[in-house]
């Protein structure tokens, strides 16, 4: 099931939507839940076009926008989103959709600011304490948009949603909320290009190169497969050898994804090492 929660910057809220993995509508789905509340079902309970169009207009019918009366709605920029007749339905009954930036999506929401987290604490809440009064019952479906409503009316209060615009700089406007360092790319694009000739390897202590040109195979044609005991290895080595693996590119052993595992859970393991001319490790 998918919880649609919408607010505004007066510090209220609007009814929720709900959308119900069914094919079937069941009066009992919407039981317990807040006057207004829409149900959309859906075969799998997600997001999709479709059921963003009827969330459209919902949001139309509780807060009569038009062409002259317009609104903003902010949202995130989710594939489920791209839906032309949703945009079309939006241009023509004055819904403005702004997207939040990718980067900032979580902190440039207000929902996802101040309002989600206290949710989910209230829901959590909720279904721990129905287990513990009904232990022969089973939390379905069904009642879930109860529990929702239930903890979307605790969460939802003016004061957890003012004091989401406002950390969001959306209301009152606040243009320098964020700086500048937090549009700034990825550190991993920041890094130079590796060298496809003449790699060196990191500045590890010599046992552990030693290990490192056994597990990256080497060049050596007479090296024949062994097992290798792998032992804990400090922080700043284990980075060190985890991203020299993934430049030289001639990996013959393990993958760099289960050396980073094996070394970071400080245990002794053992952990065949392949020549480029061997497929099956030597029997122990």
């Amino acid at each position: 099931m998918t919880f649609v929660g919408i607010i505004n910057a007066s510090g209220h809220y609007i009814p929720p939507v709900f959308i119900i993995p069914r094919k079937r509508w069941n009066d009992s789905f919407m039981r317990g839940t807040i006057d207004g509340s829409k149900g959309i079902l859906h075969q799998n309970g997600w997001m999709n076009g479709e059921c963003f169009l009827e969330t459209l207009q919902h949001v139309h019918e509780k807060t009569y926008s038009s062409v002259e009366n317009k609104i903003l709605l902010i949202m995130d920029n989710a594939v489920c989103h791209m839906n032309i007749h949703a945009i079309n339905y939006a241009i023509q009954h004055g819904i403005i959709m702004s997207l939040c930036h990718p980067i900032l999506r979580q902190s440039s929401s207000p929902l996802d600011v101040s309002v989600y987290g206290p949710f989910k604490t209230y829901l959590r809440s909720l279904q721990n304490d129905f287990t513990l009064m009904n232990p022969n019952t089973c939390i379905t479906e069904h009642m879930l948009p109860e529990f929702a409503s239930k903890a979307w009316i605790k969460s939802s209060t003016p004061t957890n949603i003012l004091s989401g615009f406002a950390a969001t700089g959306i209301w009152p406007i606040n243009r320098l909320i964020f700086p500048d360092e937090a549009f700034a790319g990825a550190e991993v694009t920041e890094r130079p290009p590796p060298q496809a000739d003449g790699q060196e390897l990191p500045d590890l202590n010599p046992d552990w190169r030693l290990l490192l040109l056994l597990l990256l195979g080497s060049q050596h044609k007479n090296l024949r497969p062994t097992t290798l005991q792998l032992a804990p290895i400090p922080p700043q080595d284990l980075q060190a050898l985890v991203t020299s693996q993934r430049s030289l590119q001639t990996l013959s052993g393990p993958s760099p994804k289960l050396l980073h595992v094996l070394l970071a859970r400080g245990e002794r393991r053992s952990v065949p090492a392949f020549s480029p001319r061997m497929r099956k490790p030597s029997p122990t």
